[in-house]
Order: C-alpha cells, then sequence, then structure tokens
C-alpha cells in the first residue's frame, strides 16, 4: 500500500491517521445495509471498537464511513473479532465517551485498509498506540475542573455550544470531549511529542481561552 501520498495526490498518511483520531461517529455498512456507529480507538493497538448489531458483527467486512457515508467520505474496510464488553479495558473507554451500549454484540475491528478520495492506505500504518494513555487521566481531570472553560474551548475549537462538556480523551492531536449530542474534538495547534508537550499545548489552550473571556488563571 501507498503510504507516501502528497496533496498533489490526495491526503498523505498523517493527514488520515489525523482525520482518523478525530473521528468517534461514522456509519457502517455491512449486509446490505447501513447503520450510525459510534466508535473509539483503543489506546494499545488503534483498533476500531464498537457494540454492533448482530448482522453486522456476523459481517466478515463491514465498511466503515467516516464522517457518513458518502463519495467523499473515508471508507475502512474492517474485520471484526469479539471481545469481552465487561472486562476490556476498551468498553469501557467507550462507555465513557457515549454512555450506556444498546448492542450487546462487542467487537474489536483491525482495519484491513482505508480509501480516502483517490488514496488507498494500510491499516496497519493507520492503526497506533496512543503514546499519552498514560497521561489521559490526568489532562482529563484538569480540563474537568473548570467547566465554564471547557465550554469556551469547544466553542473556540469545534465551533459548537457544549452544555455540561466533560473530557474524555487525549491523543497527540487533540482533546476529546463528551457533550449530550456527540463527542466534539479540541485539535492542538501542533502534534504533541509526548505527555510534557501536550500539558504546554493545553496549558496554551486554557491560557486562550482565559484571555478571550477575559478570566482570571
Amino acid at each position: 500500500m501507498n503510504t507516501s501520498e502528497t496533496f498533489q495526490d490526495g491526503p498523505p498518511l498523517a493527514h488520515a491517521i489525523s482525520f482518523l483520531r478525530a473521528e468517534r461517529a461514522g456509519e457502517l455498512a455491512f449486509a446490505g445495509h447501513v447503520r450510525p456507529i459510534k466508535f473509539v480507538l483503543d489506546n494499545e493497538s488503534g483498533r476500531i471498537v464498537a457494540p454492533m448489531m448482530v448482522a453486522a458483527a456476523d459481517d466478515p467486512h463491514p465498511v466503515l464511513f467516516l464522517p457518513e457515508e458518502s463519495l467523499d467520505a473515508m471508507q475502512l474496510i474492517l474485520s471484526p473479532e469479539p471481545m469481552d464488553g465487561e472486562t476490556h479495558a476498551a468498553a469501557d473507554r467507550w462507555r465513557i465517551h457515549h454512555g450506556r451500549e444498546e448492542d450487546i454484540r462487542w467487537m474489536s475491528c483491525y482495519i484491513d485498509s482505508a480509501k480516502w478520495g483517490p488514496m488507498v492506505y494500510d491499516g496497519d500504518a493507520l492503526m497506533l498506540s496512543n503514546p499519552l494513555a498514560d497521561y489521559e487521566p490526568a489532562a482529563c481531570k484538569k480540563m474537568n475542573q473548570d467547566r465554564s472553560l471547557l465550554t469556551q474551548l469547544c466553542e473556540r475549537g469545534a465551533g459548537v455550544a457544549v452544555a455540561d462538556p466533560v473530557c474524555v480523551a487525549l491523543d497527540p492531536e487533540g482533546l476529546h470531549v463528551r457533550a449530550r449530542f456527540g463527542v466534539v474534538r479540541i485539535p492542538f495547534a501542533e502534534p504533541a511529542q509526548d505527555a510534557e508537550h501536550a500539558a504546554r499545548l493545553i496549558d496554551e489552550l486554557i491560557r486562550e481561552a482565559q484571555a478571550a473571556g477575559g478570566c482570571e488563571s
């Protein structure tokens, strides 16, 4: 697979990784059906993790469209494998993002390949562990100390008003915040290289929001 794409040909691999990291919902095509699906990326394996309808779980290669089924969507060909939704950490991660599950078949999905525009990406190149996983709980705790500031960050970063926001995840390129209507992305100005760098980027976001809102540190 080509993993050295240019903007002349289509989105390069780094942009495909950024796009995938930012998404937490899409549409799943399986057995002649298309249904909305909420998912997370497993911090350890980078796999797509979600509870699925039985028919979707039984399809050997469902296709996940991001953000929805369309000609310009990212299309990921998946190979689902059953996982224990009671004990697997990624299932708890899903619940933190999305609440209680409605479907009961928990699946961990290997990404066989992805197509985005004219480009095709190898699934292994997209499934990355989260190097900030150990720092994630502390980062979320810090962001949740001031919910009004977090609301302001959502409005600045994602352009949407969020009531009762809760920061639920961190990866090298930004934060995810749970809202009543879904999950909102707050991107960083640049990718974080490590936990110390991520902490600085978070402090910058907070300072910028405080300055814009006239808040005191």
